[in-house]
């Protein structure tokens, strides 16, 4: 059995961890990339990008450079030749491309789930005086499929959102018809 080296240890967990393997990824070799550029690149917060770029630089896999013309303390990082080695390495493997999307999608959601916020706000005469374990009415205007944010909203949305019964609540109608004093007359009309 082959056992990993401390070092080949420390790269695997790099890899595997947020935001490690893009650190590798997203790279730009002939202008390099700062760390500002990273936080959107990568789809990981600024800590983690901070403590992924010491962890590469201390794995020697990127350095840091300055250019003249770059401001301050700004910092341009670039593949050293063993993270090159690794980049190729894993977009041989079609990671390279997998990632992308992976971050792509990840900000997708995140831009939907703040236009889908915006929506609560706008259409929040539907639920200002919602009060938890009340039942929600379904106001006329929800019918319309034309109020809903999306364009994928299924034909049969209505029957969706009124749902099935709960158990209970078919116990309870069964209990109020059984005790209708008119269900079992016999002269009704």
């Amino acid at each position: 059995m082959v056992r990993d080296t401390p070092y080949q240890a420390d790269v695997r967990d790099f890899l595997r961890s947020a935001g490690g393997a893009g650190i590798l990824l997203v790279i730009d070799q002939s202008e390099g990339t700062t760390h500002n550029e990273f936080v959107p690149l990568t789809d990981v917060s600024r800590a983690t990008v901070t403590k992924r770029v010491q962890e590469a630089e201390k794995l020697d896999l990127i350095e840091a450079t300055q250019f003249d013309d770059d401001h301050g303390n700004t910092k341009r990082y670039f593949l050293t030749r063993i993270g090159r080695v690794y980049r190729v390495a894993l977009e041989s493997m079609g990671l390279g491309e997998t990632y992308r999307t992976y971050v792509d999608a990840q900000q997708s959601l995140e831009n939907g789930l703040a236009k889908m916020g915006d929506w609560v706000v706008e259409n929040d005469r539907f639920w200002t005086g919602k009060n938890l374990g009340e039942p929600f009415e379904f106001e006329d205007p929800l019918k319309d499929a034309d109020i809903y944010p999306g364009d994928d909203v299924p034909s049969d949305f209505e029957t969706f959102i009124w749902g099935e019964l709960t158990h209970s609540d078919r116990l309870k109608e069964f209990s109020e018809q059984v005790n209708d004093p008119d269900r079992y007359r016999l002269d009704k009309d």
